[in-house]
């Protein structure tokens, strides 16, 4: 039987979305393509891939420097400049960001690159852009194709509007389980912040979310993505599904508990040396934990306890877990109707570890 718990508004649901998984976005979001023709290449790329996961960025960016000398085919050389541009971006010291916006147009714009890594590149950048300004799109992407991505008429959720618009090339140029992910996740925001184009009705937008989500379930493995991309994807999947579940109404509850115990699969010894990857999953037990509050109440609290027991963790090991406390300070300060806030009240009262976390990043309960 479905559960009869009171679901919350889908609004406040998405704006959580977007500001709790869209503030970190460059952070973490990243996939990696696997080389084809770097065997002599192997131990180099390794390292630098084990320093990028470390999150040590200057080293990581020297060493796949290292495999650029080596001249290596147009398909690696794709590969690896985006790495880099990656890491660039993340690090963000002086012109960090610049070099790599150029790194990524000359990719995305290269016509002698493969169209699959063209469009993978292309993903990844809208996903670093998504949670920007009008500004840095207006800066970096003025006077060059990917200028056309962005709305002509300034407004709410510009960037995301223009990663949309992106995506979708993407997966023209390449079909790909990410491009189509991603276009739901953005498209939930959207949704729920009442920022779709005008005259654009929900329910539309929620059946298209369904529809990329049954397109993408076969194109997940013919892409060899890194764990935290993997991860991120089948989080979105299921966010996806609750939110336009909450506009049609058309999905049992089971079903959404199952793709968010798929997202939570990479979960334990995985999440070891992968900070990506574990903050991913620090953000996949909130939301599965809250939709099993609110959707079943206690009659799941066990399960609820069990998810959000390493939270716990993060108050014993901080530096592990330091994307996930930065997050959380940057939402201290946030309304007290703030979705997460909100929710995090109620999960207080069945995780002592959840609670104890929340106090010693500094919030008031």
């Amino acid at each position: 039987m479905e559960p009869t718990a009171q679901r919350q508004p889908i609004v406040l649901i998405l704006i959580a979305v977007l500001l709790f998984l869209g503030a970190g976005a460059a952070a973490y979001y990243y996939f990696i393509i696997k080389p084809e023709r770097m065997a002599q290449l192997d131990e180099t790329y390794k390292h630098g891939h084990d320093l990028h996961h470390q999150g040590n960025f200057s080293a990581s960016i020297e060493t796949f420097q290292e495999l650029l000398a080596g001249g290596p085919s147009t398909g690696d050389e794709a590969h690896i400049r985006s790495l880099i541009a990656f890491d660039l971006f993340q690090r963000n010291q002086g012109n960090d960001r610049s070099k790599a916006m150029e790194m990524y147009r000359d990719i995305i714009l290269g016509e002698a690159y493969l169209p699959r890594d063209r469009s993978l590149v292309l993903v990844d950048l809208a996903l670093l852009m998504s949670n920007l300004d009008r500004a840095f799109y207006e800066q970096h992407l003025a006077n060059t194709p990917l200028a056309a991505y962005l709305p002509t008429t300034p407004g709410r959720f510009d960037a995301l509007k223009a990663a949309i618009q992106m995506y979708m090339q993407a997966d023209q140029m390449y079909p790909s389980s990410a491009a189509k992910l991603y276009i739901v996740n953005a498209y939930a925001a959207l949704l729920g912040n009442g920022a779709l184009p005008e005259g654009t009705e929900p329910t539309v937008v929620a059946q298209l979310m369904q529809e990329y989500i049954t397109q993408a379930e076969p194109l997940m493995s013919a892409v060899s993505y890194e764990p935290s991309h993997v991860a991120r994807q089948r989080l979105a999947r299921a966010l996806g599904l609750e939110t336009s579940n909450g506009v049609l109404k058309n999905i049992p509850f089971t079903q959404i508990d199952t793709a968010y115990k798929e997202a939570m699969a990479l979960a334990g010894q995985q999440e070891e040396g992968n900070y990506q990857l574990r903050a991913l999953l620090m953000q996949t037990r909130f939301f599965y934990a809250t939709f099993l509050y609110n959707t079943y109440g206690t009659e799941r609290k066990d399960d609820v306890t069990l998810l959000l027991k390493e939270y716990g963790r993060a108050v014993a090991e901080p530096s592990m877990f330091a994307l996930t406390r930065k997050r959380y300070e940057n939402l201290a300060t946030r309304p007290e109707t703030d979705y997460i806030k909100v929710n995090s009240k109620k999960l207080i009262t069945v995780s002592p570890e959840y609670k104890t976390f929340l106090q010693d990043i500094g919030w008031k309960l």
